[in-house]
Formats: structure tokens, sequence, C-alpha cells
């Protein structure tokens, strides 16, 4: 019994030694209002999506922020069709 202790007590040490801790990846902080609030300021869709990987928390809080990395999509959308419209009326 003790050495099934001892593995599992080493098990964990080494779990908790490796498994980086969310404030070190996500540059946003761990409230759900600030990070989805950077979401939408992220320059960029990728960059909101490399944002969104870090920041997120593997449960239904994600899907605000899913749906802020959405909305950066929708915006890119939204410009390659107006410039694609433009072609079109030139």
């Amino acid at each position: 019994m003790r050495k099934f202790a001892l593995i599992g007590g080493a098990l964990a040490a080494a779990l908790a030694a490796t498994a980086p801790t969310r404030a070190e990846e996500c540059a946003a902080g761990p409230e759900l209002d600030k990070i989805e609030d950077a979401l939408r300021k992220a320059p960029s869709c990728g960059g909101a999506y490399k944002m969104f990987e870090a920041c997120e928390f593997g449960a239904s809080g994600d899907v605000p922020l899913g749906g802020a990395v959405q909305g950066k999509l929708d915006g890119v959308k939204k410009t390659a069709y107006r410039k694609a419209l433009n072609v079109c009326n030139h």
C-alpha cells in the first residue's frame, strides 16, 4: 500500500511541476470578462485564436470566449467581402 502512495505522490508532483499555470499562459489574466475583452481587442483573428488557446477554461465558460474569436473572424470575412464587391463594381 505504501508503494502506491509513493507512486501516486511522485506522479502528482511531476504533473504539478510540468503543468503550467493558467496565469503564466494567459496574458489577459484569470477573469472571464477581461479575457473576453482582450480577445475582442486582439489585433488579428490569428492573435485572438492564440490567446483563446492560452486562456481557455475547458468548460462552458469558453463559449463567450469562442464567440469573441468568432466575432473577429466575422469582421475579417466582411472586410474581404467588401473588397471583392469593390472589385466587381469597378
